[in-house]
């Protein structure tokens, strides 16, 4: 009797030494799946540097893979104003980090109002970029969260900050606009780059900074359109 229950207790002890080392296992692998490297590399096909020009105006920038063939990026990354008109660049080239050769798209979709635009592919052979995949936690105040994009256009990079406001309603040309608003660093060429989570998942397209009444841009603000919003808007257009 005594070596039966002996047995008993020592398979149950094995059991829970095991599963107790697996869940170990697990949390380190979950840890390192998520660190700024893993997620930077993990997203290298998926957000991607942008340049827009015509002869005499060129712009650079960043987009996302957000459906097969589709990026997203800001409006004001591929149009420009001439004589107080928008125009839309005559070329719009896009690549990744590990690419030397632009691929071709064209705009398919645009909000002026909020900033977006949808680019599509010209090419007909299907690309090896990947999409990327959107958050639907909750947001909130001082959570971590991570931007990259194509800054100052020297390549695509990532920065870690944290988000100041999950929502906040800011006027841009007399109209209201629902952003959220982040400590995250951003420079020239991040606009329409990712605003990340701690899990690398889409929060939203990092757009702009504020002018304080001087004209002088507020540093240590930076202000991303929701995913929600782009989402609502792509699935209108269909």
């Amino acid at each position: 009797m005594n070596s039966e229950r002996m047995k008993k207790y020592l398979i149950s002890s094995f059991i829970f030494s095991l599963t107790f080392l697996l869940g170990i296992i697990s949390l380190i692998l979950l840890f390192n799946y998520y660190t700024p490297k893993k997620i930077f590399t993990r997203l290298s096909q998926t957000i991607l540097e942008v340049k827009a020009y015509t002869l005499s105006n060129v712009s650079y920038g960043t987009a996302i893979v957000i459906e097969d063939n589709l990026l997203v990026t800001n409006f004001h990354v591929i149009s420009y104003n001439s004589e107080n008109e928008t125009l839309i660049y005559e070329s719009i080239l896009v690549r990744s980090c590990f690419e030397n050769e632009y691929q071709n798209y064209t705009l398919k979709f645009k909000d002026e109002i909020n900033d977006i635009a949808i680019l599509e592919s010209l090419n007909s052979h299907p690309s090896s970029y990947k999409q990327i995949k959107y958050s639907n936690k909750k947001v909130s105040p001082g959570d971590i969260c991570y931007a990259i994009g194509n800054a100052n256009n020297l390549g695509i990079g990532i920065t870690k900050g944290s988000i100041v406001n999950a929502s906040i309603i800011i006027e841009i040309s007399s109209n209201d606009r629902k952003m959220i608003q982040s400590d995250i660093t951003i420079t020239s060429g991040s606009s329409g780059g990712a605003l990340l989570n701690k899990y690398g998942e889409l929060l939203g397209i990092t757009t702009l900074k504020l002018k304080d009444g001087f004209g002088d841009i507020i540093e240590g603000y930076v202000y991303s359109i929701p995913i929600s919003i782009v989402i609502n808007f792509l699935h209108s257009q269909n």
